[in-house]
């Protein structure tokens, strides 16, 4: 399956620079006309909340990862504002709305932008659009009966029509606060002083003072709290999200949301529970972990691998649910999470394992195959909770110390993706090889491999190849005349469609048009790099370094 990011090639010493590379800066007008609302729907780091605004209907919050909505009237999340819906940034750094319009506005790191209700849309305006320079910057957005007013760092005040339009008049220099009539958010409508005492529950402590601890002495800082018209109060934390506090019983819950690193390089989804799992690499705010989200009921829970013993690392690069169990491919061994009992337990080089940096984890009836930077292991699935642990290194000759990237398990055969090409093993006769027949990617990079029926789809870095197991033969890639060869990082093919994830955006195959399509982050991806795939039905989901991403490819009324 395709749970390989690129990273994990830079990891094995492979030259590939222009995934290393930033992504330039797109500059997104308003939200995409091709797709409905909820077609592209994105979710990151929603947990460091600078703000807070109350709406007719939601809980707005800004922050590092779009905009939080929290409909208060059903006491549940909805999905955020992204630049999967028009937003030109994912970094909120003041929120306004406005009761008379039920528009919503905001302010990002390249633009005012404003969310339409009634059209279900978003208009960016670019700071150069309304004339404001390169080193001034807008910190207050307030409203009167029929103007939008910037207030900026410098103590220039501009004005605007809040119905629409982006054209502003500058009125005057120098900060205003004769006009009593204006509401004003953001860094006049800051919060100060002491708030009201607040019980917490799971180890957590609120100061009323404006910061938050747990058991672990960790501060959290209160960006803003507010009261709405039922008596609950509204509290954003730095590091912690959104939290409601009920006056009545002076309790303060954490309504945990998002994903916990920005970062996805694997996706997992329990089909009997409905459960997603999440996993990737690096940091966010210098903290790392695995997201757990429960989507019937809105759930979500973090694993941190710095307070749980026996998880030996949190930086994940592939993820496998097999029953009760979800194993997990990190950069130091192999990881089992029990549901039934919510415990953990780690296997690594001194497990036997080829190697810690395991790329990938797949499962049979009885067996863990596992991929790494040392080849591939085999684990006995019942001698796993036994003294004797049955642990095997697949050690042929021509496979001893290569890099295998990806595994696909078919009957006997276990396809391997390697640094080396594609590699068979074959588990009846326990003997293996490489497939270098002309025709086939000989001696490239195979980042990732996918199986449907009797087709083996491989993602190279100069393309995809496909091959006939059934009648032994490379079919190349379908359709070239329309397909540009981009790297190919990860790969799924079902009946309908083949998935390619590149760095260049995600590539769909449609069989019965012969087509090939691109979407990219001009149509609702959050990055261009795709680490990895999952079809769900209608929709699917992409991995990519900013974040997860959720598109309605299926959609019956539109035809791309």
């Amino acid at each position: 399956m395709a749970k390989i990011a690129l990273v994990f090639a830079l990891q094995i010493c492979l030259i590939f620079p222009l995934l290393a590379q930033t992504e330039d800066f797109l500059r997104i007008d308003r939200t995409n006309p091709n797709y409905s609302e909820g077609d592209w729907v994105s979710y990151s780091v929603n947990r460091w909340s600078k703000s807070l605004v109350i709406g007719m209907e939601y809980i707005y919050t800004a922050t590092t990862g779009g905009i939080g909505r929290y409909n208060h009237y059903i006491n549940k999340w909805d999905y955020p504002f992204t630049s999967s819906n028009g937003l030109s940034d994912n970094d909120i750094f003041i929120l306004a709305y406005d009761m008379d319009t039920n528009y919503l506005w905001c302010v990002t790191t390249y633009s005012l932008s404003c969310y339409f209700s009634t059209f279900r849309r978003w208009e960016n305006y670019y700071f150069d659009d309304i004339g404001l320079g390169a080193a001034d910057e807008i910190i207050s957005i307030g409203f009167d009966d029929q103007s939008v007013w910037l207030e900026t760092a410098s103590g220039n005040l501009l004005r605007g029509n809040k119905y629409g339009g982006y054209v502003y008049e500058r009125v005057m220099t120098g900060r205003d606060d004769r006009n009593s009539s204006i509401r004003w958010f953001g860094y006049r409508d800051r919060f100060f002083g002491r708030a009201p005492n607040f019980f917490m529950s799971d180890g957590f402590f609120f100061d009323s003072d404006g910061f938050i601890t747990d058991m672990r002495f960790n501060r959290y800082y209160v960006s803003s709290l507010k009261q709405d018209n039922w008596g609950a109060y509204w509290v954003t934390v730095k590091g912690l999200g959104l939290g409601k506090a009920d006056v009545n019983i002076e309790q303060l819950e954490i309504l945990d949301y998002g994903l916990f690193i920005e970062d996805v390089s694997a996706i997992a989804l329990n089909e009997e529970t409905n459960e997603l799992w999440v996993g990737g690499l690096g940091e966010f705010e210098g903290r790392s972990g695995i997201t757990l989200w429960e989507i019937d009921n809105r759930q979500w829970s973090y694993y941190e691998s710095r307070f749980i013993t026996d998880l030996y690392s949190d930086q994940v690069t592939s993820i496998e649910v097999d029953g009760d169990y979800v194993w997990f491919g990190t950069t130091n061994g192999v990881a089992r999470y029990e549901r039934d009992t919510n415990d953990w337990r780690s296997y690594d080089v001194f497990s036997r394992l080829a190697d810690n940096y395991v790329y990938d984890v797949e499962t049979d009836s009885k067996n863990i195959w596992i991929a790494s930077a040392g080849g591939l292991t085999k684990m006995v699935k019942s001698s796993l909770d036994t003294d004797s642990l049955d642990v095997e290194q697949i050690m042929t000759d021509d496979l001893r110390r290569v890099s295998v990237l990806d595994i696909e398990l078919m009957e006997n055969l276990v396809w391997l993706g390697t640094e080396d090409g594609v590699y068979v093993y074959d588990t009846n006769k326990n003997i293996g090889g490489y497939h270098d027949e002309p025709g086939g990617p000989m001696n490239e990079i195979v980042y990732a491999i996918s199986r449907y029926e009797n087709e083996l789809w491989f993602a190279l870095e100069n393309g995809v190849e496909v091959f006939d197991v059934d009648r032994k033969v490379w079919l190349g890639p379908p359709q070239r005349r329309f397909y540009s060869g981009e790297t190919v990082i990860s790969i799924v093919a079902d009946e309908a469609v083949v998935w390619a994830g590149t760095n260049r955006g995600v590539l769909k195959y449609d069989r019965d048009r012969e087509t090939w399509i691109q979407y990219t982050r001009e149509d609702g991806l959050l990055s261009d790099m795709v680490n990895v795939i999952l079809p769900d039905g209608d929709y699917v989901w992409f991995g990519t370094p900013r974040g997860l991403t959720r598109f309605y490819w299926n959609a019956p009324n539109r035809i791309d």
